[in-house]
């Protein structure tokens, strides 16, 4: 279904009014145009056949954690309704499931060793239909002009990748890389649209800790974005500090990788533009 809608536009198209015609002399009032928003709660309301149904699907309800058979009525690219609904066109879906689309909260697509479109193709039929990428390993390789590339290369698929952009490149000072990457590479795709969702997981922990090194500067380009933090191994004072001092500067970070020594448990959280994928038993 959600295929079905990124093809159509439906997905990615922002709902607009139709400016009201002018009124004749003598009229006490124009006719009223139909905005998308009113013929969405027409169709939700059922006073209008629906642009598209899914007739008799197992709907997977993720809130309530329960599968009902109903109809999905779509209008205008946005599912208007779940329940009994009449369309336009009608898909029967009986025997059929009918769920929202996975998010992968990170993942780094170049390590798939498939480009962008190819790695749509692979991910889309199984359900992902949006993805948060740390295009790290790429960057270290061939630095600014591979994150260029790769903004270009995933525009108009059917599933929505939004990129961190990689902060530790190098990972470590005693690695040798393909390109630079610093602070001053890094500020264009900082003032970019939400496609650019923020920056990417801060591995040079130690330097966070200690408040030194480049790692500020580009805390800063971000603090208005999300911040993935990275804290392996770090216990007691060491892991407080290293999220106080993410937190310091950007308006929203996060910790992860905390070692399980460390408070019994792991901390993971990376947040991406449309949900929020929290595994943690310890909290920063």
């Amino acid at each position: 279904m959600l295929y079905w809608l990124q093809y159509h536009g439906g997905a990615v198209r922002q709902a607009q009014k139709v400016p009201r015609p002018a009124r004749k002399k003598g009229s006490r009032a124009g006719k009223v145009v139909c905005t998308v928003e009113k013929c969405v709660i027409e169709a939700a309301a059922g006073r209008k056949k629906a642009q598209l149904v899914f007739k008799n699907a197992h709907v997977v309800n993720v809130f309530t954690k329960q599968v009902e058979q109903a109809d999905v009525a779509v209008e205008a690219g946005v599912i208007a309704g779940v329940g009994q609904y009449s369309g336009q066109e009608e898909i029967d879906c009986t025997g059929l499931y009918l769920c929202p689309g996975f998010i992968d909260a990170h993942i780094h697509v170049e390590s798939t060793m498939a480009v962008p479109y190819e790695f749509a193709r692979a991910v889309v039929p199984s359900g992902t239909t949006s993805v948060v990428a740390d295009p790290h390993e790429i960057v270290n390789v061939c630095g600014a002009p591979a994150v260029e590339w790769l903004l270009k290369a995933s525009e108009a698929l059917p599933v929505d990748i939004y990129w961190m952009i990689p902060s530790s490149v190098p990972a470590t000072p005693f690695e040798t890389n393909g390109a630079p990457f610093t602070a001053e590479d890094m500020a264009p795709f900082a003032q970019m649209g939400p496609r650019v969702a923020g920056l990417g997981e801060v591995m040079c922990y130690t330097d966070v800790v200690a408040g030194t090194g480049e790692i500020y500067d580009k805390l800063a380009l971000f603090e208005h974005k999300h911040i993935d933090g990275h804290a392996p191994g770090l216990c007691g004072k060491a892991r407080r500090n290293s999220c106080s001092r993410k937190r310091r500067r950007p308006a929203r970070a996060s910790c992860s990788n905390a070692s399980a020594r460390c408070g019994g448990g792991s901390a993971s959280s990376t947040r991406s533009p449309r949900a929020t994928y929290s595994a943690s038993k310890a909290a920063c």
